[in-house]
This record gives C-alpha cells, structure tokens and sequence, in this order.
C-alpha cells in the first residue's frame, strides 16, 4: 500500500511512497553514512533516538537503503505536519558508487515530492571533516536545487552529547577551542570550498539525538528553519 505505519511508536507517523502536494511542510535530512542521519530523523518526528522509523546502523554501513518519505509532526508537535525525507548515506562501503544512490534520490524527488523547506545537512561532530565525498554530495545537491539550496540549508553538529562535563571534555581535548570555533572553522571551509553561493551566515546547530531530552532548544531551531519563522 502507499501509505504504512510504523509500530510501538510514541507519535504516530506514517511512511509514504508519494509527498507530492500534501500540504506538509518538508524537510531534506542528507550526510555521510554514519553521521546519525536515521537517529535525527527519529527524534525529529518527536519518537526516540532508536525508534523503527528509519532503522539506525552503528557502523559505517548504512541501514537506509533508498530514499524513504514519512509523515509525522515536528517533534510530535500536532500542530506542526511535517514530511521528513530520509536519503541513503553518501560514501557507504557496501554500495558500488554512489551514482545508483544519486539516480534514485533524483528520480523520487522529481516524481513525488513538489518542494523542499529546509536541507538539514548532518555532521559527525566528532569527527567534522569536510572531505572529498561530501564536497561531492553538496555540489550534487546545489546542482539540483540551485543556490537556494544554500539559504535553506541548516548544518547539524550530531553525536555531540551538551551536558556541561562533556562540553568541557570535548574543549580539553580540542586544545581550548569551543564546541563554536570547531562550528565556525567548518563552515569557513565550506565557503572556501563554494565561494560567493553560501550565505555569510551559514546556519548551524549542535544535536546529541541519542540524548534528545537536553537538546529542545536545538530541535525547537530546527523547526524554525523548517517552517520559516
């Protein structure tokens, strides 16, 4: 069938085969296979971390396997209907290349999807490295979409608890620099890399979505971004 809900959940969801012209707003979760792109997804419809939703992998093969479409609301937020678009992870061992996984994602946004409110590009925080593959992706992105794939575009720092002791953990082992420094290098990087196309003001945010319960300021943003206020 078009549609199928998922089981045990905390805030229904449904996945679909088609969001074209329902009404919802949408939002585009794409990154590197084991950034904890599913985990995000399954916090952002306000299920936990670990939910079924989109399967989480905990190593470097992803459990996405083709671009997957679910209706939900926004942190389980019933007046904020939402349509969260899971994309196989760029760079994933167990797959040739990755110019099936682009074909695929091309063809199922041009045939059911209408539009796109926000791109959350998913980072590994612990590891915020903007490599060869990853410039790839985002030029194929930037390629479909334009330059308005920049201004819609929402960085997300994942994988980095925000209790106090691990903040300062993190800056002991960084050599005194903050959680923002790392934040601002990185997307001093990616203007590097773009140039004159990505906004001054690149937005990004960090997220443990393992430990979501801390993270409501992070994923209230998110939802700003999402639905333009």
């Amino acid at each position: 069938s078009a549609t199928s809900e998922t089981q045990k959940l905390k805030v229904k969801v449904e996945i679909q085969e088609n969001i074209d012209g329902n009404g919802r707003n949408k939002l585009l979760i794409i990154g590197k296979t084991g950034t904890g792109k599913s985990t995000l997804c399954n916090v952002l419809t306000g299920n936990p971390h670990d939910a079924d939703i989109f399967p989480v992998s905990s190593g470097a093969t992803s459990c996405t396997q083709g671009t997957k479409f679910c209706d939900a609301f926004f942190n389980g937020n019933k007046e904020a209907p939402v349509s969260i678009i899971d994309t196989i992870g760029f760079d994933d061992p167990s797959t040739d290349h990755d110019a099936e996984t682009v074909a695929e994602l091309v063809d199922k946004l041009k045939n059911a999807c209408d539009h796109i409110n926000c791109f959350v590009l998913a980072v590994n925080g612990q590891n915020p490295r903007l490599d060869g593959s990853l410039v790839g992706m985002l030029r194929i992105f930037h390629g479909i979409f334009g330059d308005q794939f920049w201004h819609q575009m929402v960085v997300v720092f994942t994988r980095m608890p925000m209790d106090k002791k691990s903040i300062k953990k993190r800056k002991r082992l960084a050599g005194g620099k903050k959680d923002d420094d790392i934040a601002v290098a990185y997307m001093e990087e990616v203007k590097k890399k773009f140039g004159s196309k990505v906004p001054e003001e690149l937005r990004y945010l960090f997220i443990d979505a393992g430990y979501a319960k801390d993270d409501e300021d992070e994923i209230d943003e998110v939802e700003k971004n999402a639905f333009n206020e």
